[in-house]
């Protein structure tokens, strides 16, 4: 996956956020995210579409950590609002 053309929409978000490349990945990569203390709430590996959608609306209000590992490691702040 080009790590350089990843969008991360809506952000802030209080429901589905969608993680997309403009580029197909060439190898699967992991998703995970991350609270403010580290503590990993969600962690998928072996994706290989360019656009994954996941649910944050059982997420508390806040500031958390994204981050898709490939060749490429790309981290990003998402927030989770009401």
């Amino acid at each position: 996956m080009d790590m350089g053309s990843v969008k991360v929409y809506p952000n802030p978000s209080s429901g589905m956020v969608t993680v997309e490349s403009t580029s197909s990945p060439d190898q699967p990569y992991r998703l995970r995210l991350y609270d403010l203390t580290g503590k990993v709430l969600l962690d998928r590996s072996g994706i290989q579409e360019n656009r994954y959608e996941f649910n944050c609306e059982n997420l508390p209000p806040g500031v958390y950590y994204l981050e898709l590992m490939g060749k490429e490691l790309y981290r990003t702040k998402l927030i989770i609002g009401r």
